[in-house]
């Protein structure tokens, strides 16, 4: 998400938009997430007010998985 273009109408992520529904809650979320890593937080915030927020909890889980594997890599090697 982080690459997208946020200008772009691109095909929507949303299962709920393509059962044919024409609300989705995350409607902006990933252009949001792409505006907050362009630097741009006032337009990410105005896009959807969890994409920064998404980016710190999918970042604490990112890492947490990383040194859960390395610690268990390193207990293998150990062993």
């Amino acid at each position: 998400m982080a690459m997208l273009d946020p200008a772009t109408d691109a095909q929507t992520f949303c299962p709920i938009e393509r059962m044919g529904f024409n609300y989705c809650p995350g409607e902006g979320l990933g252009r949001s997430i792409s505006l907050a890593f362009r630097g741009d937080f006032l337009a990410s915030l105005a896009m959807h007010p969890a994409g920064i927020a998404a980016i710190f909890i999918l970042s604490g889980r990112i890492y947490s998985i990383i040194k859960e594997n390395h610690i268990t890599k390193k207990d293998e090697l150990t062993s």
